[in-house]
């Protein structure tokens, strides 16, 4: 029932987008009872045509977008929306959207984005899983809100859409036309998953003219031209955004939980708190977020707490951020707030991210006269929510894992903290002998 659910729902992620070319799914829509557990919105779908060379529509794919919104919803208004997972009709032209399914990362299993490509993780499927999830809230939310006139436009801010749209279809993966899975990321490989990223890209817009069912057409020159000059840019930062969100996931004995990091207590200076934070060997990661980290906005924290080194190592790939408190302070209780200064394409995914939609129209159907609406058995479509990310300082029992940290609040970052004795003397490198202790 689930799967069948899914198959009629609709992501939104913070951008709402197009719809596929290269695979045209279209079928026929079909009345299902209406789910009476799903939110109302406010939302209807809109959306504009996608120009051609020759002047003409796409007519598939088109540039989704939500007008309307009430509640916390408004903030959807003017924001694209992507069609990801299943492609099985679109809805009509201002059908409501109803939230079915909305997702922090500790649902990061039910995010039906990556859910076919999943066997080709292989021994990074844990990873990959998780890393997709983050990177796929960073494209959705990349574009923001537009104008409706920008919308509606066929040429205004379309670039934006399709750069999304892009990566979430490279994700996706369906886009792939050959057993080497050319147009999917199957990897933190970044250079391997941009080229993927462009493969879908040109097989679902068509920059450079391509047949299907007997008829070439081209993207519009002057659309080509703007991601040309924009899409390497975009996705690269999609994916430093992605890293950051990444390596805030941790696992506990509760399950997945969003917005930690860990950092350990220098042996040779127990004043000290080092938080090695993996960059991937990208020094732009640290150049574009943990380079910003200010504790509390300031550069001295409550306490006396404050930043004594934030650099990025290019020896090792990662960023390594010391804290240094008083003589005799407790780190794990200093309850600082870490903030990034520009939050970029970050997003707190302890709170919903990806949104999962379902589309209803009103109709006489017999079997849905008793709700008022039908669904559509339409399309997944995914539209995410942004909301700021910084990390804090909380007490803890120095466990990590399922220890030590606790869960964040709104819009923050818990900073786990772990308390070790070592065995070698303080070395440069973090290779030295660490037992941890139990309290």
């Amino acid at each position: 029932m689930k799967k069948h659910k899914r198959a009629i729902a609709a992501l939104l992620a913070v951008a709402l987008a197009t719809n596929p070319v290269i695979s045209h799914y279209i079928v026929d829509s079909y009345a299902v009872r209406y789910d009476p557990h799903e939110k109302d919105t406010g939302l209807k779908l809109m959306w504009s045509e996608i120009p051609t060379t020759d002047g003409s529509a796409f007519g598939w794919p088109r540039k989704t977008y939500f007008e309307g919104g009430t509640g916390e919803f408004k903030d959807m208004n003017g924001r694209y929306t992507f069609c990801v997972a299943n492609h099985t009709g679109q809805p009509p032209m201002g059908t409501e959207a109803w939230v079915k399914q909305s997702l922090t990362v500790n649902e990061y299993e039910d995010f039906s984005g990556n859910e076919h490509v999943r066997n080709l993780y292989g021994s990074q499927s844990e990873i990959m899983k998780k890393f997709t999830f983050c990177l796929a809230a960073a494209a959705a939310i990349a574009p923001g809100q537009q104008s409706l006139s920008d919308c509606r436009s066929m040429y205004s801010t379309t670039e934006l859409q399709i750069m999304s749209q892009s990566v979430l279809l490279a994700i996706e993966g369906r886009m792939s036309r050959t057993a080497n899975y050319e147009a999917t990321i199957l990897s933190m490989d970044r250079a391997a998953a941009y080229q993927a990223y462009c493969n879908a890209m040109q097989y679902e817009y068509h920059l450079t003219p391509e047949t299907w069912e007997g008829k070439t057409t081209q993207l519009d020159s002057s659309i080509a031209e703007k991601l040309r000059e924009k899409r390497e840019k975009f996705f690269y930062d999609c994916w430093d955004a992605a890293i950051v969100m990444y390596n805030a996931i941790q696992n506990t004995e509760s399950g997945v939980a969003a917005n930690k990091i860990a950092a350990v207590q220098n042996p040779a200076n127990p004043n000290q708190y080092i938080a090695t934070l993996p960059c991937q060997g990208l020094s732009s990661v640290w150049e574009s977020y943990y380079k910003n980290i200010k504790l509390d906005g300031k550069d001295v924290g409550p306490g006396g707490w404050s930043i004594v080194k934030n650099e990025y190592n290019a020896a090792t790939g990662n960023t390594e951020i010391i804290f240094e408190g008083p003589a005799g302070a407790d780190f794990a209780t200093a309850n600082l707030t870490l903030q990034f200064e520009k939050q970029g394409y970050l997003t707190d995914l302890s709170q919903p991210v990806l949104y999962e939609m379902d589309f209803c129209t009103h109709s006489s159907n017999s079997t849905a006269q008793q709700n008022g609406r039908d669904h559509g058995g339409f399309q997944t479509m995914f539209c995410a929510m942004q909301k700021d990310m910084s990390l804090t300082t909380d007490g803890g029992d120095g466990g990590g894992g399922g220890g030590g940290g606790g869960e964040g609040g709104e819009g923050s970052i818990a900073l786990e903290v772990h308390r070790y004795k070592h065995s070698e003397d303080w070395q440069t490198t973090y290779n030295v002998d660490l037992r941890k202790l139990d309290s």
